[in-house]
């Protein structure tokens, strides 16, 4: 089930400590795409781009509130990190 937007459903919870995490998160792409770039040059292709995917997916579930998404994504995302 998905709640409307503003609405507390499962895993939504308004307003997302005051978007604290999309910023934080937003910040993080910013830097992750900045090293994919660089690696790209360099010509590596690693977990960099998976983490990117996900590390995006992540970012736009908290800044909906909806931190469950968020939480799961970056788990994944830790899991690619951890190969690096």
């Amino acid at each position: 089930m998905i709640a409307e937007p503003g609405s507390a459903g499962p895993g939504l919870f308004r307003p997302a400590y005051g978007g604290a995490w999309a910023d934080v998160l937003e910040q993080a792409d910013r830097v992750l795409l900045a090293r994919v770039d660089e690696a790209a040059a360099a010509g590596e292709d690693g977990p960099l781009q998976n983490m990117l995917a996900l590390l995006d997916v992540t970012r736009r579930a908290a800044a909906k509130g909806n931190l469950g998404v968020a939480a799961t994504s970056l788990a994944y995302c830790e899991t690619f990190a951890q190969s690096l």
